[in-house]
């Protein structure tokens, strides 16, 4: 079976992460975006001194791409002075890249308190996402922390991303980044939970709700708004989220409810796998069929348990997405294996045979800017 090259370049990328030669370092442009942490700390800690990319896109199919890094692969991401171009080089292929350029955005301070920058509340994801991390602490951290979350290695880390953030900021954050004539499609809002689930799901429909008002206010119907959020213990205040033209992901990580337990001990005890899922079909009630999503973490389980999964929620109304598992440093799975390249071509043969099940007005949750999910390159059928 014939394999995208671009495609071939961002499953191996995925599977082994990337060597960063001095090439690079010494000769990343600055008009290029940084990587930046809110949340997960993917690279091993001599990198995150330096100046190094946030994702690349693989040309000429303009894939995102996460760059986690892996000093041992034998991928390798290089600069040729010459030509001044970026590639990326395995035993078996070459592929040029290019990076998202660095929003002015970032250099901006907001108006209500000029000692605050743009990018301490809000970051570019994919090149064409505003991300917004709002609680950069997460109950289940000290009470069953998911064993491939790496939350709590960003703490004490050289950052200077506000830990909680209020509607106000977040509102007159986002509106100046759309001032600026940046390709933003989409406004993805997460982060950590709060001990109560009712209080949580409250806390982040309300900041939904400030910046639905705000787009609105500003006719930026060309934006889309996305949501990623735990399902609160009484359904009912989803009920929240209706007529507010959103897109909700409430991610389940793991269809096999038994590796659910291992992996999420904290959500398989006080959320429960069951919950979850009755979550997303009341979701899907409330905003609507092919609005409702949730992640499965690519690598966690088998391909059978994976195949289950993506059918048991389409058939739900609720589209499944594939991030496929990075191993970050000083996580409970520090030692586990990277899922193979093998494993995520054919998890995202799957994802793509699911979409084609799908209306043609289908959009997937991280169109374009998904560095580390299939999303895309299923719904484009890439994968061949």
């Amino acid at each position: 079976m014939s394999t995208n090259k671009s495609v071939a370049c961002k499953m191996q990328l995925l599977s082994k992460g990337i060597a960063i030669d001095d090439s690079v370092i010494q000769n990343y442009d600055q008009d290029f975006i940084e990587k930046r942490s809110a949340y997960g700390i993917q690279d091993p800690s001599k990198y995150l001194a330096l100046r190094v990319p946030q994702e690349l896109i693989i040309m000429p199919d303009e894939l995102v791409c996460a760059i986690n890094i892996n000093p041992k692969s034998n991928t390798v991401l290089k600069y040729d002075i010459g030509k001044r171009e970026y590639y990326v080089e395995s035993d078996t292929f070459t592929c040029v890249v290019t990076f998202p350029k660095r929003p002015l955005f970032y250099s901006k301070q907001l108006q209500s308190d000029p000692s605050t920058r743009v990018n301490q509340i809000i970051s570019m994801y994919g090149g064409h996402c505003v991300g917004a991390f709002l609680v950069r602490n997460c109950w289940f951290e000290k009470n069953g922390v998911c064993h491939f979350c790496s939350l709590c290695n960003n703490h004490g880390n050289r950052n200077d991303f506000y830990n909680i953030i209020n509607s106000d900021v977040l509102v007159e954050s986002i509106e100046i980044a759309l001032q600026e004539e940046y390709p933003i499609t989409q406004i993805i809002l997460n982060g950590g939970n709060l001990a109560s689930l009712n209080d949580n799901f409250e806390f982040y429909a309300e900041r939904i709700t400030a910046v639905r008002i705000m787009l609105d206010r500003n006719k930026r119907t060309d934006v889309e708004l996305h949501l990623i959020v735990s399902p609160p213990k009484d359904f009912e205040k989803i009920e929240a989220l209706r007529n507010l033209n959103i897109k909700v992901a409430m991610n389940t990580e793991v269809y096999d409810d038994n590796l659910f337990e291992k992996y999420c001990p904290g959500k398989s005890k006080h959320i429960g796998h069951g919950h979850l899922f009755n979550a997303l079909r009341k979701a899907v009630d409330v905003v609507g069929t092919e609005n409702v999503f949730s992640i499965l973490v690519g690598g966690l389980e088998p391909i059978d348990s994976l195949t289950w999964g993506i059918s048991s929620m389409i058939a739900d109304g609720i589209i499944p997405v594939i991030n496929v598992l990075h191993i970050d440093p000083d996580t409970l799975m520090n030692s586990d294996q990277h899922p193979s390249f093998e494993y995520i071509m054919e998890a995202g043969r799957l994802l793509q045979k699911a979409y084609t099940q799908l209306s043609p007005t289908f959009r997937p949750f991280y169109l374009n800017c998904g560095r580390n999910s299939l999303d895309t390159e299923a719904y484009r059928k890439l994968f061949y």
